[in-house]
């Protein structure tokens, strides 16, 4: 299985519901977390292991994984082992690109529009 081209290109963020709670949660501080907004490539094979600096700047192991139409992002923390595993599920609706956030306590939806 292949990712489906609607995912790919350009996104920016439209809007978020819970991100500010899921980031507080999860001890990020938005301010000092310059991942939040800027911009950045993944570049994967499906179903194998990979490593990115996370939410917090601590390196994370990713797999990345197709679950019918969505694209399902697990994160691992190189760090904290132990921690609960961090679960993205990517959707598309209407044209536009939801990615939801969960860790098993909390969870949130960010929104995202493709940029021209």
């Amino acid at each position: 299985m292949s990712v489906p081209d609607a995912y790919f290109g350009s996104w920016s963020v439209d809007k978020n519901e819970n991100f500010d709670e899921y980031l507080e949660a999860k001890n990020v501080p938005r301010f000092s977390s310059p991942v939040m907004d800027r911009s950045c490539t993944y570049e994967f094979s499906l179903g194998e292991e990979f490593e990115i600096k996370g939410l917090d700047g601590v390196q994370d192991k990713l797999t990345v994984v197709m679950e019918g139409a969505n694209l399902v992002e697990f994160h691992t923390k190189q760090d904290k082992p132990n921690q609960p595993v961090d679960k993205q599920v990517y959707s598309m609706q209407d044209g536009k690109l939801v990615q939801c956030f969960s860790d098993g306590k909390i969870s949130c939806k960010r929104y995202y529009k493709r940029k021209n």
